[in-house]
């Protein structure tokens, strides 16, 4: 696990993002936070794309990924420690929890930014928000 999660970390940052483990069970890579470019969505889901091929040929694992643009109030404790909070952090964490094993989902915001084809509605927090996911590799 530990190979996949470090696959999966790489693979954000070498597309610009500022990543941090999330307890052994994943990755938070956020775009955009030093300098904001009207291109972080698109390479959001680049990298998920990345690291879902980079944690699959380690070993067979599926990465469940979601993308979405917004402001966030985002913060780091000694450069160890990244977290991310505010109504887009949560969007990304229910569309996470949501997403099947293998599938990248990006919100409303981010989907239509990368030029994805919608998925389908997501229940969140009593309503309906779009989801979109890019084409099966």
């Amino acid at each position: 696990l530990r190979g996949a999660l470090d696959a999966a970390a790489q693979a954000a940052a070498e597309a610009g993002a500022a990543v941090a483990r999330l307890a052994g069970v994943g990755v938070l890579a956020v775009f955009g936070l030093a300098q904001p470019s009207a291109d972080d969505a698109l390479r959001a889901v680049a990298a998920a794309r990345a690291a879902r091929r980079a944690v699959r040929a380690q070993g067979g694992l599926d990465v469940r990924a979601a993308v979405e643009t917004g402001p966030v109030l985002a913060a780091s404790q000694g450069g160890l420690e990244l977290a991310a909070l505010g109504p887009t952090a949560e969007l990304v964490e229910r569309m996470v929890a949501a997403a099947a094993r293998g599938e990248i989902l990006a919100g409303p915001t981010a989907g239509p930014a990368s030029g994805l084809a919608r998925a389908r509605a997501l229940a969140v927090g009593g309503a309906q928000v779009e989801v979109f996911s890019p084409a099966p590799e």
